[in-house]
């Protein structure tokens, strides 16, 4: 067995391969300390990344509230829209053709925002208060006879 030896150190000198298994070891403790440090940093960049997630899609629900919000409460802001509204939602006043057309937009505008919603919180891109508020306001506007009639018949017309 080889021996390092220092000249004058005699028989207290290391073997060479008691210097090689100390190398390793060290080698082996610094190895280990490198993955948890970058086991460390990825933890913490999943945490900052879902952090991120979390802002976005939060940001994005209240974007999206607000201006399904902006839709409708333009239906109801200037006198006439809101005597509209009443008497399409409220009443069995007959409608007028261009009425009609216009009632329908409106539908079709609130059920395409319910939808844009809806794909939006499937893609893990909207939170669920939001999709609940937007099922909800759906809901509201489909237990009105005359959006009931007119879904029937869109359907019909669709398919």
């Amino acid at each position: 067995m080889f021996t390092a030896r220092r000249p004058g150190r005699g028989a207290n000198a290391l073997p060479l391969e008691s210097i090689y298994y100390i190398g390793q070891t060290i080698s082996v403790v610094a190895i280990l300390g490198s993955l948890v440090f970058v086991g460390l940093q990825v933890r913490h960049a999943r945490l900052q990344s879902e952090q991120t997630n979390r802002l976005a899609r939060a940001e994005v629900s209240q974007t999206a509230r607000l201006k399904m919000l902006e839709i409708v409460n333009g239906w109801y802001e200037a006198q006439e829209s809101a005597e509209f509204m009443h008497r399409t939602l409220e009443t069995d006043a007959l409608l007028s053709r261009p009425e009609k057309q216009r009632f329908g937009s409106r539908l079709v505008t609130l059920f395409t925002a319910i939808e844009m919603v809806s794909m939006l919180y499937r893609e893990g891109l909207c939170d669920q208060g939001m999709y609940d508020r937007t099922i909800l306001t759906g809901q509201a506007y489909c237990t009105r006879p005359r959006v009931q009639k007119w879904c029937a018949m869109s359907a019909t017309f669709i398919a």
